[in-house]
Parts: structure tokens; sequence; C-alpha cells
């Protein structure tokens, strides 16, 4: 019986075997010939139609390897910046994307109309065959028992078919290109001369663990430093008073519209889209980019919170916010904890941003706080704005969204700090803003910042009937324009409560079980949700005694 077993096992290893050669087939061994990089292990891979890929170079083609998984945020900005780039239409380099988290040929089709780039090719493997792969290429670069491999896993071939470098990480499409570069115009043989040294990068400060985090506008935020800003990081929650705090003071103040400078607010504790979305409202500041993370992602904004807590302390207890400062070299070099002042934050900004102009002897005209607390009140065809008092203001400047720019609506004098927006399309979408502004030399001194609210108009009356059947009542009613669905509301008298019968999309309901010969009271809602808050008509009541 044994030999009997012992017989089928080694029948189905010649048999599985060949298969597995076939799919991803090491057709040369990564032995040293001498040649700079290593001899490439090829491999044949499936794209997402059908074709045979394979990792092969073609001779005077450089191929860029990029193995990554359908949902990491650090891959998809890496393939969404190579193909927004100049250089991915070069027929001298290939692009191949190895999805190396046994995504299926659908998921894989669909993440590369997510890219939306003809030029890359999108491989996939449900078997777990390009995983092992991945890590055949990494061994070519680092020790097998100390192999820790972050995606994007990036490999360079050159046109010689050998496997020259890797990268590790989001990337940049000029870090990307600066690499094909470095393979494919080495210096001239016998060219001694060394390039011009560099002057020393400096390196004060603690090495950058960059994070990808998401906005509430749907892009991905590296944290990672911009070469020409200084970065704020501000760890918090809406529910914070501190946080708020903090922020509302940076949003106030003079340097925030300082395009050296950029702001990133990361909600560490999990709230919704909407939420954020809603608190960046209250904070009112375009200049800061809110984030969220309500999945709580691996390696999201909570563990980002604490491992850049642990770069200046061993304790795990964090006071929020938490203000981390990346200066324009990627290097963490200060943090604070609790309720900041703009000034304070100024002062560790200074020792990095360094002045925003050359001191100037010139007197410089006054400045204007940024207007706080601007707050919508929706109807249907318009819209309430009210706003704080700015001191020092002369008056206010309210502009509408359109067409992706601001557009000047109406100016209003000191004495009001709210104004109507009227005649506007019921159930619509609408973002404004308001800037104070007072007359400094014959000329208008405006705040530095837009503050903005995103807001709709209520959708239209539902104009409705109801019928009454036997034990039941039938509404019915047309379709308002831009509402998301409707809501079913009843009474047993004039003078009771309304209930909620249901929500529906369509434009039909039925109630059932009802009272023979009793009389009932119905209205319809239409209702639409924007930027978390939900929108509701007017509504009229009618009643019918049921049959």
């Amino acid at each position: 019986m044994k030999k009997k077993y012992l017989f089928m096992l080694l029948s189905f290893l010649l048999i599985i075997f060949p298969i597995y050669q076939k799919a991803a087939t090491a057709e040369v061994s990564a032995t040293s010939t001498g040649a700079s990089g290593f001899e490439n292990p090829t491999y044949t891979l499936r794209s997402v139609d059908g074709t045979a890929v394979s990792t092969k170079t073609n001779p005077g083609q450089t191929t860029v390897l990029v193995f990554g998984k359908t949902t990491c945020t650090k891959t998809t900005t890496t393939l969404s910046n190579i193909a927004a780039s100049e250089w991915i239409a070069d027929d001298t380099i290939r692009v191949v994307f190895a999805e190396c988290n046994f995504a299926s040929q659908d998921e894989t089709l669909s993440y590369s109309q997510k890219i939306d780039c003809e030029k890359i090719a999108f491989c996939y493997d449900e078997s777990n065959i390009i995983s092992q792969v991945m890590y055949d290429y990494a061994t070519l670069f680092e020790d097998t028992a100390r192999i820790t491999l972050t995606t994007p896993f990036i490999v360079f071939i050159d046109g010689d078919n050998r496997v020259q470098s890797s990268l590790k990480g989001t990337q940049t499409a000029e870090q990307i290109k600066a690499e094909i570069d470095r393979l494919t115009d080495p210096m001239t043989p016998g060219d001694t001369t060394s390039p011009s040294p560099t002057p020393p990068e400096d390196l004060t400060g603690l090495e950058n663990p960059e994070y990808i985090f998401r906005s509430i506008d749907e892009e991905n935020i590296s944290t990672r430093a911009v070469p020409t800003q200084t970065t704020l990081l501000v760890f918090g929650r809406p529910a914070c008073s501190k946080t708020t705090s903090t922020l509302q003071d940076i949003a106030g103040s003079g340097w925030i519209s300082r395009e050296d400078i950029r702001v990133i607010f990361g909600e560490y504790d999990f709230a919704s889209k909407d939420t954020v979305s809603q608190y960046s409202q209250q904070i009112g500041c375009d200049k800061i980019t809110f984030c969220y993370d309500e999945e709580n992602n691996a390696g999201g904004i909570r563990s980002a919170m604490f491992k850049y807590l642990s770069l200046f302390q061993e304790e795990t207890t964090v006071n929020t916010p938490l203000i981390v400062l990346i200066d324009k070299n990627d290097r963490v070099q200060a943090s604070w904890q609790g309720a900041q002042t703009a000034d304070v934050l100024l002062e560790g900004l200074l020792q990095y941003a360094g002045p925003s102009e050359t001191p100037s002897t010139t007197p410089q005209p006054p400045t204007l706080s940024n207007v706080s607390g601007l707050k919508a009140s929706s109807g249907e065809k318009k819209i309430k704005l009210s706003w704080k008092k700015t001191p020092k203001a002369e008056g206010y400047i309210l502009y509408q969204y359109k067409s992706q720019k601001w557009v000047r609506t109406a100016a209003i004098p000191s004495k009001d700090n709210s104004y109507t927006v009227k005649k506007l399309r019921p159930g619509s979408d609408y973002r404004f803003a308001v800037k104070a502004y007072l007359t400094h030399n014959g000329s208008q001194v405006l705040s530095r910042s837009y503050t903005s609210v995103y807001t709709a108009t209520r959708p239209a009356k539902v104009t409705f009937k109801v019928t009454a059947g036997r034990k039941k009542a039938t509404l019915k009613w047309n379709k308002v324009k831009g509402a998301a669905g409707y809501t079913i509301y009843y009474k047993t008298s004039s003078k009771a409560s309304w209930k909620t019968v249901k929500k529906v999309k369509g434009t039909s309901f039925t109630k059932k079980k009802l009272r023979s010969g009793k009389t009932y009271f119905f209205t319809v809602k239409a209702y639409k949700t924007y930027k978390g808050k939900t929108y509701t008509s007017d509504s009229k009541a009618k009643k019918v005694t049921i049959k």
C-alpha cells in the first residue's frame, strides 16, 4: 500500500513540475559573467489580455519591472506617476506591472483601467508564482535571510538583459527616469574623469518613514518631503478641542498661504470620509490637506502617528495633536504635542523654511486674518452664508467656485456678516468662499486665504398622489431632479407625529396592513447627500381613507 501511494505522489510531481516550469521558467541562472549587474533569471508572465510577457528584455530596450499589489496605495501612486510621465511613450523603455498578491485576472484588469496607461503591461497570477518571482529577483540584491520587501519593488533590466538595480517604495516618474538614464547613459569607456562632486546633503534630523494617506478629495498624499516645501504633519481628531484650536490658528495665520510650506492633517481615529470632510469645512482652509483612514488600513494614519512618535520618545502615550516637521531634504526635524499657536509653529518652520521673502525697508501693507466660522443654511433655490466678523475688515468679498476657479460674486459691507445667494437650482451642489478686505493707500487688501464651504440646495418639493386600496395606500410621484432618493412618512391623525415608513430610490410605494375605514396622512420628501451632509426637500401632506 505504501509503495502504491509513493508511486502516485511521484507521478503527480512529474506531471505538475513541467507545468510550473512553463508558467514561470528560469531560463538562465543568475551567475556572474564579469559583465556589470546580474544575469537575468527570466520568467514568463501572463498579462490581463491573455498574452505572454517575458521578463527577458529586448535588445537595446530597458525594462522596468514593477512588482506590487492592486490594494497598495504606494504601488498605485508610483504607477500613476509613470502613466503621467512623458517618457512612458519612449519605445526604448518597457514597463511591466506584476501583481504579487494573487489578484484575479478581472481584478488586475479593473486595476489597469484605473491606472489607464496602454504602455504598461499588467500581469496577474492567482497561483502565487509572481510572488516567488519577486523574491527571486530580490535575492540578487539582498541576503535571503534578511529580505524585507516593500511594495512596489522595482527591478531595472538593461538592454543587454542584465539586472542592474532595484528600488523599493513610492517613486516619482523623475526618480525612475533618473535610474533608467544612469543605466542607458554610462560614462564613455576609457573616460576616467570623475563627475564633479556634489555638495554633501544636509543629513541632520531623522530619516523620514514615508507613508501614503488618502485625502478627502481622493488623492494619494505622501509624507515624503516635496523638495521645495517644508511639511507639517498634524495628527489629531475632530472631537479633540486642542486639535481644532491648533488647526484654526494655523488656518488664520499669515504664513499658511506660503507656497514653500504645506500642512497635512491626518485623522488617526478612523473617522469616515464624510466626517473629515465636514471637519475640513469647519476649519475652512483650502491650504490644509485633510486625510482620513476609516478602514484602519495597515500602515495607515494611526500606524504612521505612532511611528513618528517613536522617533522622539520611547513611550507610546501621545498628547494630540501630534505635529511633525519634515524639512525639504526629507528629514524629520521636530515635533510638538498638544495645542499649539501658529506663532510657535512658525518659529520652528523658520529654522528650516527660512523667511518668506527678503526683508525690505518699504512699509508693508496691513494684514487681515482669514474669515472664520463660515456656515451655510440651504433652501430650495437659495443658500444663506454666515461667518464671524473679522477685526479691521471694511467688508467681505463672496466667491463661487465655477469651472475650476473662484469667481467673484458679491461685495458685502462690514456691518453684515451674512449673505443669501438666490436664484440657484434645486438639488444642486455648490462651493462658496469669503475673504475679508480693507483699503490701504487706495488699494484693496484681501485676507490671504479663501475660507470656503461645500453646500447644496434642497431638492424640489415632491409632487405625489396617494390612492386608497383594500387595507393599503399606494403613493406615486414624479422624479425630482438631483434627488438621491425619497423618504415616505405617515401619521394616523393631523395632530400626531410623523413616522418614517421607508427610504426608496424609485417613484412609487405601497403601505400595507392599514385599517379599513381609517384616515391616514402621508407625505414624501426627496433627499440628496453631498460631502457627508443630507439635504431634504420641503413637503406637503395628503390624507386618504383606507377601503
